[in-house]
């Protein structure tokens, strides 16, 4: 079997496959093209045989695997994008985390200053109803205080003696 200038043409003329294709039914196809058969009559020969065998099934192994290469590479671009999109979102959580540290640290604080606040409203709510009840009380003695007044300064008018004797004693 003999190649011509159109078999050459062959791989510029067409695809890979098509190429392949007319390879392995002129050539792989008959019995007598094995490189062990060939040997026998040349080794040279053998060697383009076993060349030409294994370059059609690096080809259809080729055909099987690019497609998968493809696939792994949109994958691969899917998986850096998606983990693009992963570490904005981390660094968002991480920044609401942050802030939601600060608010309950904010709210912790609030809680405490109300709680400090209400105390204080109780002990003065305490003083103011102490004060309340000393004013009722001591209102009653203001009466009573007033009326002893009036009791000494009656007591005063009707007096004997001068306000030196008082002081001699």
């Amino acid at each position: 079997m003999r190649c011509s200038t159109s078999d050459l043409q062959c791989v510029s003329l067409f695809s890979a496959a098509v190429c392949v294709d007319r390879v392995e039914q002129e050539f792989l196809s008959q019995p007598s093209f094995r490189a062990e058969i060939i040997k026998v009559k040349s080794v040279a020969a053998a060697g383009l045989a076993a060349w030409v065998t294994n370059i059609c099934k690096y080809f259809r192994i080729y055909q099987v695997v690019s497609p998968k290469r493809a696939a792994l590479a949109e994958a691969n671009k899917k998986l850096a994008d998606a983990n693009r999109r992963l570490a904005g979102i981390r660094a968002h959580v991480a920044e609401l985390t942050a802030r939601v540290a600060s608010l309950e640290a904010s709210l912790a604080s609030a809680t405490a200053e109300k709680v400090a606040a209400e105390a204080q409203a109780q002990r003065t709510a305490k003083k103011a109803d102490l004060a309340d009840r000393l004013i009722r009380s001591l209102g009653s003695e203001y009466q009573r205080w007033s009326a002893m007044i009036e009791d000494l300064k009656k007591k005063e008018g009707t007096r004997v003696s001068s306000p030196n004797a008082i002081l001699s004693l």
